[in-house]
């Protein structure tokens, strides 16, 4: 897929090859509940180039928040199949802070990290992932 042009509809999650299928869940119904909840449309694609080996990016298309929550969801659950992968573990913050469209505006819009450890990550997940098994 082409991203070389800068859509203000579109953020897009590099999604290690290992979690994609958890990510998905059985027959699409994590991404399903993700699109519901937020109001987008997700969608896995491949780069054009080989920049990105050993992921895939997840295409979210939607308003800018609900783009916003969708990532932060799916990162959510790709921390929790490869720990480490988005937080710095021992910092406790984002390797890289989250980039898209309309960001640094000064129009009020932002987001906050807060890292979950045990329980609490089952708990903000919400009731359709606790079935979910790893």
């Amino acid at each position: 897929m082409d991203t070389s042009t800068t859509r203000d509809d579109l953020s897009i999650v590099d999604v290690p090859n290992e979690c994609v299928a958890y990510v998905m869940g059985k027959n699409g119904s994590v991404l399903r509940s993700i699109e519901e909840e937020w109001g987008s449309l997700m969608f896995f694609g491949r780069p054009t180039s080989g920049t990105n080996e050993g992921k895939e990016m997840l295409m979210i298309c939607g308003s800018r928040r609900a783009r916003r929550g969708a990532e932060l969801k799916v990162m959510s659950a790709v921390e929790h199949k490869l720990n480490g992968h988005f937080v710095d573990d021992k910092e406790k913050k984002l390797r890289e802070r989250l980039d898209q469209v309309g960001d640094g505006e000064g129009d009020g819009f932002g987001y906050d990290v807060f890292p979950f450890e045990g329980e609490e990550f089952s708990y903000a997940l919400g009731a359709q992932v606790r079935g979910f098994r790893i």
